[in-house]
């Protein structure tokens, strides 16, 4: 036994020894807990991001046949898509929180959904009353505007995981 411990009680040492490694063990787990956290509610933000882009393009396929074939049971991915769309904006919203960045970026997708989705019905509605399909020039019109949604997607989900890698990041700081 070292000799300044020699006149202290049993318990006492065991207390001295134990509360650090105590001290060290809840220090890790809260780490650990936060990390988890974090990673989890990153996932949940990408996963929603994508579920954006998965809408955009089931509604752009929909569409497509739709225009190539003129069967409506082509537009079936058109109505769900549109459906999942708002679903997946209201999620990513919700889970943006107060953060100015991304809910701008948020409002630039939905502003570019909005765009493509009211030219794109327009071209149903025409084509459902016997009109003609959409024009070379009106297509290219369209797959711009689904481009820019789809850059803006990009941008999107590359802000999130950025917010994800630098929230790890404070979170494991110690």
């Amino acid at each position: 036994m070292l000799p300044y411990m020699a006149g202290l009680p049993f318990r006492r040492i065991a207390w001295l020894i134990a509360l650090p490694v105590l001290l060290i063990a809840a220090a890790v787990f809260a780490a650990a807990t936060i990390e988890r956290t974090t990673a989890i509610d990153a996932g949940h933000q990408q996963q929603a991001s994508q579920r954006l882009l998965t809408a955009m393009l089931d509604q752009e396929t929909g569409a497509r046949g739709y225009f190539d074939t003129g069967d409506v049971r082509f537009l079936q991915p058109w109505y769900q898509g549109a459906s999942d769309f708002a679903s997946a904006l209201a999620n990513s919203r919700s889970l943006a929180g107060a953060d100015p960045t991304l809910l701008q970026a948020l409002n630039g997708q939905a502003a570019r959904g909005a765009d493509w989705h009211t030219a794109t019905q327009a071209e149903i509605v025409r084509l459902e009353g016997g009109g003609l399909p959409p024009t070379v020039r009106e297509s290219l019109a369209t797959k711009a505007t689904m481009d820019s949604f789809r850059a803006a997607n990009a941008s999107y989900d590359a802000q999130v995981t950025q917010r994800g890698n630098d929230a790890l990041s404070r979170a494991t700081w110690f």
